[in-house]
């Protein structure tokens, strides 16, 4: 009887090159560079199976280095996922944003660009003000919008709610893995929902110094990529049918009553609606401001509650 020889295992470099094969024209990385993907791919598999550190550069200095089996088939795995139109970030698990990375699922939105411009706008409105004490947040999702914000300001509180109870337990790893164990749970307070129409109870009697949010917005499925609608969470996606504006309309009517004189609301929204949101808010403070993205376009409106 004759025994088959084992394969021999692949180098580092036959790898990377082998993922970017499979990654070529994948509808998993979204238009991306299949090479950075790879890379990607290559220190999140590494990570998983050692629990350990991959750098970019090591990964090239070992090229030539017979890779594990083990990570050659948690490599090709993923990689396989990724092909078959996963999103990356779901693949890998984790997402960066601002100045931290972020476990992901399909549970939670994944945290974008456009985001990142709404937190950094508050943030630096914020700063010129008195330091903010308590924010309310409209829709936690993985908690990279109060994370953000609790790691910049020391002194304040975040009241957030949420309506999945996986959004908010992946949330609550964020806050824990990025602020602590104990500030985690002192200064993130997550007020869980069963009603969409509940979301907006705060569970603080007191009023806030702002209130930010990323509702859902999108009126359907043309107004986002094919991917998106086929693998993010809908009810973190779409407004009501055939009411898109329904949830600025309210922030617009309750706002007044949640956050102090003098204070603030940080909301990103489409920008195909944008003048008509601007509209809704205008009604209650002559001082809303609109904020582009990285593409020019409206993405972030600024409204500073009458009174002081």
């Amino acid at each position: 009887m004759s025994i088959e020889p084992a394969s021999p295992s692949k180098t580092y470099n036959q790898l990377l090159r082998l993922v970017q094969t499979m990654l070529s024209g994948a509808a998993g990385i979204h238009g991306g560079n299949p090479e950075v993907y790879a890379e990607q791919l290559f220190i999140a598999a590494y990570r998983k199976e050692f629990h350990g550190i991959l750098s970019r550069m090591e990964l090239y200095i070992r090229g030539a280095e017979a890779a594990p089996g083990t990570l050659e088939r948690e490599l090709l795995r993923m990689a396989g996922l990724c092909a078959a139109g996963e999103p990356l970030q779901y693949v890998t698990g984790v997402q960066s944003f601002l100045d931290h990375e972020y476990l992901v699922s399909r549970e939670v939105l994944i945290p974008r660009p456009e985001t990142e411009v709404l937190v950094s706008t508050a943030i630096e409105i914020l700063s010129k003000t008195r330091e903010p004490l308590l924010g309310f947040e409209l829709g936690l999702g993985s908690g990279v919008i109060s994370i953000e914000l609790l790691a910049r300001f020391s002194k304040l509180k975040m009241v957030a709610s949420e309506l999945s109870g996986g959004a908010a337990q992946l949330a609550r790893e964020n806050a824990e893995r990025i602020l602590g164990a104990e500030a985690s749970k002192s200064r993130l307070v997550i007020h869980p929902v069963q009603d969409p129409k509940s979301v907006w109870e705060p569970a603080e009697p007191e009023a806030a110094d702002f209130f930010i949010s990323n509702p859902p917005y999108l009126a359907g499925v043309n107004e986002a990529d094919f991917q998106v609608t086929q693998t993010e969470p809908h009810q973190a996606l779409f407004a009501p049918v055939a009411d898109p504006g329904y949830f600025y309309r309210k922030l617009a009517e309750i706002l007044p009553s949640l956050v102090r004189q003098g204070g603030y609301g940080f909301f990103e929204i489409p920008h195909e609606r944008s003048h008509e949101i601007q509209k809704m808010f205008a009604s209650i403070s002559e001082q809303v401001v609109m904020k582009t993205d990285l593409s020019g376009r409206d993405r972030v409106l600024c409204v500073k509650i009458p009174g002081q």
